[in-house]
């Protein structure tokens, strides 16, 4: 019984850290420009209204994405540390998202549209969040 008590101690004590080092980030388009295709006139320059805001979860030095970030579907990536700083980074497919939790500045981009060439029309986009924890 003694075992049994301790064992469970301990599994509410690691579970308790588990949950206690998520935060939860709210991030708002501050700024939005990019490049928009249209078939037949090319790439011109778009503000891109349909930016919206997004939630990020944060764990340790990791950042769970949701399935649909800034203007187009985005797989939920697991993040990590960059540049020896604080600023935690995820790159997918062409995506990049960086956040300072320090700050709670955050940047992304989607900009693979040109490098694929004429078989891949896609909008190009940067964006300038400002994320909030609570």
């Amino acid at each position: 019984m003694k075992k049994l008590t301790i064992l469970l101690i301990i599994s509410m004590l690691i579970s308790w850290n588990a949950v206690a080092e998520e935060k939860v980030w709210y991030c708002a388009p501050e700024a939005h420009i990019g490049l928009h295709y249209e078939e037949g006139s090319g790439y011109s320059e778009s503000t891109f209204s349909n930016v919206k805001r997004v939630i990020v979860k944060q764990n340790g030095s990791h950042l769970s994405m949701p399935n649909t970030f800034g203007t187009r579907l985005y797989k939920k990536k697991e993040c990590k540390t960059v540049f020896t700083t604080s600023i935690i980074a995820c790159y997918s497919d062409g995506n990049n998202f960086l956040l300072n939790p320090d700050t709670g500045y955050a940047t992304s981009s989607q900009i693979l549209g040109w490098t694929f060439g004429a078989n891949y029309k896609d909008s190009m986009v940067v964006i300038a969040w400002k994320c909030e924890s609570f």
